[in-house]
């Protein structure tokens, strides 16, 4: 095997710029939140923690090297280390986000090895501009292009808050009915609970690659949301035609969303 020229930059300072560029991209896709407070299971998150770790391999195989006077020998390492990534197997293998997590790590090795093989060039750190845009970046991952909006809402989330809401209406009208004209009031209040409602009540349902367990975050007392969310229709049912009671039953439905909005879904990525 040839060991790669480094053309002026040392190995180690080529693998860092690459790193600080990965830990970029990983800032960029969790919003400068801990791991442990963001969507782990986000696709850009995941990717950019595993380019952020194999990268930190490399760096800490090079500086092994360097520490009992062995030669650098960059191609070796990154060969050495992408046959770990390659054998990852076991419970993290298996856990959900992993096939990113792993993806991200092998990315960001081939595209060290690009910057540092004899073709390669050298690219310049990622400006702020190009991350935000979605532009590739060092480290083998581009910054996220998606917005937490459409992450948090994916197709089946949108889906299965249509099916609750039909749901929720048919089951009013059967059990109460629906007197617009004579309360006119309650039907209405009643009716904003079971938008509501069910907006949160989507928000439970898992997104893709996360199995069919339901989503209950990872907040304190995360499960109350999920109880504000049956809650409210529960209560318009139960005192129907009470436009008192509808109106606190919107409170609920509307304080399940507002939680289930602003707290933290998961509680963070898979550890190596």
């Amino acid at each position: 095997m040839t060991a790669f020229p480094t053309r002026g930059s040392a190995p180690l300072d080529v693998v860092a710029r690459h790193e600080a560029a990965a830990l970029a991209a990983l800032e960029a896709a969790t919003g400068g939140a801990p791991l442990c407070r963001v969507d782990g299971t986000q696709q850009t998150v995941k990717a950019s923690e595993g380019a952020a770790a194999a990268l930190s391999d490399v760096r800490r195989a090079l500086r092994g090297r360097s520490a009992v006077g062995a030669e650098d020998d960059p191609a070796a390492v990154i060969d050495a280390v992408r046959s770990q990534w390659q054998g990852i197997t076991g419970p993290l293998a298996a856990r959900p986000g992993s096939d990113e997590y792993i993806s991200g790590g092998l990315a960001a090795l081939a595209a060290l090895e690009r910057d540092l093989g004899p073709s390669g060039v050298e690219l310049p750190a990622p400006g702020v501009a190009s991350m935000l845009a979605g532009g590739p970046v060092l480290g083998g991952v581009g910054a996220p292009s998606t917005t937490a909006e459409s992450l948090r809402w994916p197709t089946r989330r949108r889906v299965a808050a249509g099916v609750i809401l039909v749901g929720l209406i048919v089951l009013i009208g059967v059990t109460v009915g629906w007197p617009l004209t004579d309360a006119p009031l309650w039907t209405v209040l009643t009716a904003g609970a079971a938008v509501l409602s069910s907006l949160a009540l989507a928000l439970f349902v898992p997104r893709p690659g996360e199995g069919w367990r339901p989503d209950l975050g990872c907040a304190p007392c995360a499960v109350a949301g999920l109880a504000l969310a049956v809650a409210g229709p529960w209560l318009a049912i139960e005192t129907a035609h009470d436009g008192a009671r509808a109106a606190l039953a919107l409170v609920l439905a509307g304080a399940a969303l507002g939680r289930r909005l602003t707290e933290p879904p998961v509680c963070g990525a898979p550890a190596r």
